[in-house]
This record gives structure tokens, sequence and C-alpha cells, in this order.
């Protein structure tokens, strides 16, 4: 992580969506060691990481927030701490619009 993060960085437009794909394993994980404080703690760090290159390019990262977002929550219920459900359902509505955009009509 530590070398994504430098990467990441120095050159944000390039990098900055690999940590969340490693943080996004690094919580599997943590939960797998039975961690859930830590895994949550990761997968959030994951969403801050993804977020603006996917309000940028949402095509391109869907599907990556989409599994981010599904264990960002399952993993705060498993915490008992709370969820912050407005950043997420604004994520799912983009998700939602991209998803009616590629359906045919």
């Amino acid at each position: 992580m530590e070398i994504r993060r430098s990467l990441a960085s120095s050159r944000p437009d390039a990098f900055l969506p690999d940590p969340a794909r490693s943080l996004s394993v690094l919580h599997d994980r943590l939960v797998e060691v039975d961690r859930p404080t830590a895994a949550l703690a990761a997968i959030w760090e994951a969403l801050d990481h993804l977020e603006p290159f996917f309000r940028g390019h949402p095509a391109a990262f869907a599907s990556l927030i989409s599994v981010i977002v599904q264990r960002t929550e399952q993993t705060a219920e498993a915490c008992g701490e709370p969820v912050d459900h407005a950043r997420l359902e604004a994520i799912r509505e983009i998700l939602q619009q991209l998803e009616s955009r590629e359906l045919p009509e």
C-alpha cells in the first residue's frame, strides 16, 4: 500500500485508482482474519480514493465501486458502525443512470 500511495501522490491521474483496488483486497483479508473494524477503515479509504475517478468516468469504474459500496455497507453493519447513506446513495444513483443508458430501449 505504501508504494501505491506514493505513486498516487506523485501522479494521481495515473495511479490513484490502484490503491482502491489494493484496499479492497486488504478489506477482504481483514474480514477473513476477523478484524472488521480495520476492514471497515480500509474499505472507506478505498471509496475515498475511487469516488472522484468514478464521478469523472463512471463507466470505467462502475464495477469496482459497486463492489466497494456493497462491502462498505456489509462491513459497517457487521461492526455496528454508522454508514453515510447519502454518500452511498449518490453513488448508486450514478450507477443506475449509467445502467439505464446502457440498456437497449
